[in-house]
């Protein structure tokens, strides 16, 4: 049990409930939205948690984390309203299952480009018969005894990256694979692959592609998330009608904020 803070005060909460929480809130309060944490400090992920932010996504892929600091941060994170993913480096079992154990409520695989590959990331985040994820929530039991329990356990978000051009191709593939939650939309990547500079994102082309994912997310019943570059990408994401997004991360955060700081004290003692 873990307490998580809410508008009527803290309550009591069982950590795997918070997925479920997670999905009622998409509908009735979406686009939600989320940061990334690339820096590996608990103490910073603390301080994002606290803020007004529906998720938090621990970047094990490009950020500067590994399994000694995803632990950690997820215990320093678990208190707070905010659901906690992590991304994975690659579509690789071992990681994913010791992500899962670590506690992780969610879990981002980059670069999904078939069914094939989406079927494999889902069976290694659900034990059987559901799929062949090895039992052994050691440290999430000593905090919260329904991990140990397999159907519980079950309830993790699975979120599959969508980020070449060849998964935009197979996505009706991608969605439709059963136990998969969520298609989490690479834009940088996927601009890549259709020749265009990775802050493109709005042109005609990128529109529509990110259209048509949305499109098949709402026909096979998975939400669609996506990780936009500017607060002009995330207005035309929930446009497009993107389920959730991560707005920043926590390093993008600590640069605004510090050059907005610099930029005003510049003016002081002027006259």
């Amino acid at each position: 049990m873990y307490v998580t803070e809410g508008s009527q005060g803290a309550q009591r909460v069982l950590y795997y409930d918070r997925v479920e929480q997670f999905k009622s809130k998409v509908q009735s309060s979406g686009p939600l939205k989320g940061a990334w944490l690339t820096q590996g400090s608990t103490l910073v992920a603390q301080n994002l948690a606290q803020r007004d932010l529906d998720f938090l996504i621990l970047d094990g892929q490009h950020g500067y984390l590994d399994e000694t600091l995803i632990g950690p941060m997820l215990t320093a994170i678990a208190p707070f309203a905010p659901l906690p993913i992590v991304r994975v480096p690659w579509n690789d079992p071992a990681i994913v299952m010791k992500t899962l154990d670590s506690g992780a409520l969610g879990v981002i695989c980059p670069m999904i480009d078939s069914r094939e590959e989406c079927e494999k990331f889902v069976r290694a985040c659900r034990y059987a018969p559901r799929g062949y994820r090895s039992w052994g929530p050691t440290r999430l039991t000593s905090f919260d005894s329904s991990a140990a329990n397999p159907q519980r356990a079950n309830s993790i978000l699975t979120l599959a990256m969508v980020e070449t051009a060849k998964a935009a191709d197979a996505i009706d593939g991608i969605t439709s694979v059963e136990g998969l939650d969520a298609v989490f939309v690479g834009p940088a990547d996927l601009a890549i692959t259709y020749g265009y500079a990775p802050s493109d994102q709005r042109n005609e082309k990128m529109v529509a592609v990110l259209t048509r994912v949305v499109e098949s997310c709402k026909t096979n019943g998975v939400l669609a998330g996506t990780a936009p570059l500017t607060l002009d990408d995330a207005r035309v994401a929930a446009e497009i009608g993107f389920d959730f997004f991560a707005i920043g991360s926590d390093l993008s955060f600590m640069g605004v904020g510090a050059a907005s700081v610099a930029a005003q004290a510049a003016s002081f003692g002027k006259s």
